[in-house]
């Protein structure tokens, strides 16, 4: 299967849909003691600005009563549709999609609605059908495998994904934050918004990534990103320390596999959690910088669009952000890991450029 076309908006880089905000100023309007310094997060974890759409922004520093809709993000969905299909169909006239997913960490039905009238918009047939994911940081590898069930020969399917943090985005203003409950703000200083999409076939085109491997496993039985509610609000809950010890050695027993089996490949593509994290794995596993892909440090952890953003990267590589071009016979790797089910996911997927 192919790759055909891959897109993704991160509020703030490069467009007016949000802004990259500081982690500094989220640390001080929600830290409740002065036991950690507001610049704790781009210290520690290396993050110092997270994509933020304008809506969220607005709710956070009180200019929104309630808790709004986020237009922003329907906006960014309905611009990356459109480009991937006026980019597919320049590619293929041949453009045939007859299944949606979408994935999601939180379904919004209202979300859900504005997808379909997405698509009615870009004149995509009444028929097809969108399937809702609800996933985290893998949901890509689970969307995948779905989309390889249901494609038929000469069929396309669009796989679209966003994170919208609107909901549990009253833990960046409350005045709740101290070192010892470090595991319930973590969330609300990281976590970052984007939308992602891509085009699937098992139609060859120009310029599109050929998947040539796949493979999923059980990292763990529990969550290591979860929820619990507190006076009637949902508080997204990071269990840091396990967070750590269940990526690194996740992603370290997927890179072992694949270099067994293919050798080092010409770029590397790590979900993002943080960059601590991915220096970590760059440096155990001697990977040039250049042949990583990164840019969590300036836009947060983006949850299930992070690999959209990644690959998004290596297709439409722009010389002024020095990345290297990808040959025809280069491999890349791109390994997630995230909440699916009851589990945590972790796994991969080797790609080559086409």
């Amino acid at each position: 299967m192919f790759i055909s076309s891959v897109s993704s908006i991160i509020p703030g880089d490069n467009n007016n849909f949000g802004q990259l905000y500081p982690t500094s100023k989220i640390l001080d309007r929600i830290r409740s003691t002065d036991d950690f310094d507001v610049d704790f997060i781009e210290k520690n974890v290396g993050i110092e600005t997270i994509a933020l759409s304008n809506d969220t922004i607005s709710y956070i520093e009180g200019r929104t009563k309630g808790v709004p809709r986020n237009n922003s993000i329907y906006q960014m969905l309905d611009s990356t549709v459109d480009y991937l299909i006026n980019q597919s169909a320049e590619k293929d006239p041949s453009l045939n999609i007859k299944f949606h997913i979408h994935i999601t960490s939180g379904t919004d039905p209202w979300i859900i609605n504005k997808i379909n009238k997405i698509l009615l918009a870009k004149n995509i047939d009444t028929k097809v059908k969108t399937l809702i994911l609800q996933q985290g940081c893998s949901g890509i590898l689970e969307a995948i495998d779905l989309a390889e069930r249901l494609i038929g020969e000469d069929e396309d399917i669009l796989i679209t994904a966003e994170n919208n943090t609107i909901p549990h985005s009253h833990q960046r203003f409350n005045k709740f934050a101290h070192r010892k409950n470090m595991n319930e703000w973590l969330w609300a200083s990281i976590f970052g918004e984007a939308v992602g999409g891509m085009i699937v076939s098992k139609k060859n085109t120009a310029n599109s990534f050929q998947i040539i491997e796949k493979n999923k496993f059980v990292a763990c039985n529990e969550w290591r990103v979860t929820e619990k509610v507190e006076n009637n609000q949902s508080k997204v809950v990071v269990k840091a320390k396990e967070v750590k010890k269940t990526y690194i050695t996740s992603m370290s027993k997927i890179v072992n596999k694949a270099h067994e089996e293919h050798g080092l490949f010409s770029k590397y593509l790590f979900h993002e959690s943080n960059p601590k994290m991915i220096q970590y794995l760059r440096k155990f596993f001697n990977i040039n910088s250049r042949k990583n892909v990164s840019i969590s440090s300036k836009v947060g952890t983006l949850a299930c669009v992070s690999s959209f953003t990644l690959l998004d990267r290596i297709n439409y590589e722009k010389a002024s952000r020095g990345f290297n071009k990808v040959s025809d016979k280069d491999k890349i790797l791109l390994a997630a890991i995230g909440e699916t089910g009851g589990s945590v996911i972790a796994g991969h997927m080797v790609l080559r450029n086409s």
